[in-house]
């Protein structure tokens, strides 16, 4: 991860949307049950229509973020490639 991503993950914006993700998944990963070291994920990445830049992570519908554990998370992009939209 880059540090101008983790830069955007310190937004106050994100912080929010996190936290509604967590909350909707039971604070529990939703593929192995965990509870503990919580990710959310981006099942894929968007960019703009207007200016081609990455979407950012707090504007993403619910439907593309999951909550993830770390394992399964580190799991899931050494399996799949996200794709962008």
């Amino acid at each position: 991860m880059n540090l101008n991503y983790k830069k955007h993950l310190r937004n106050p914006a994100w912080f929010r949307k996190r936290k509604t993700v967590l909350k909707r998944d039971g604070n529990r990963c939703v593929i192995c049950g965990n509870n503990k070291e919580l990710t959310v994920h981006h099942r894929q990445y968007h960019r703009s229509s207007i200016t081609g830049k990455p979407v950012n992570a707090w504007e993403y519908n619910l439907k593309y973020l999951i909550t993830l554990c770390r394992d399964c998370h580190r799991e899931g992009h050494k399996n799949f490639k996200i794709k962008f939209k």
